[in-house]
């Protein structure tokens, strides 16, 4: 996997690289997310790894969070 042009093995751990030029892209996990969200006031409903609604995974290079605003619609 390419991340702001440094070479990086999908499965293994990695440390922020050291990009001198272009725009570097954040790799965030779903515990960060969760956190972000849970400060702007969004509650996580669920994760997903796809469209088609598999489970998220540490192992899948996608990851979708369904989400509501606090206090909007219902849990």
């Amino acid at each position: 996997m390419l991340f702001g042009g440094c070479e990086l093995q999908l499965g293994q751990p990695v440390t922020a690289p050291d990009i001198p030029f272009g725009d570097p892209t954040r790799l965030y996990s779903a515990a960060e997310l969760k956190q972000i969200f849970s400060a702007r006031g969004m509650h996580v409903v669920d994760t997903y790894s796809d469209y088609d609604g598999h489970p998220a995974s540490e192992k899948q290079m996608q990851l979708m969070f369904y989400s509501v605003k606090n206090g909007v619609g219902t849990l």
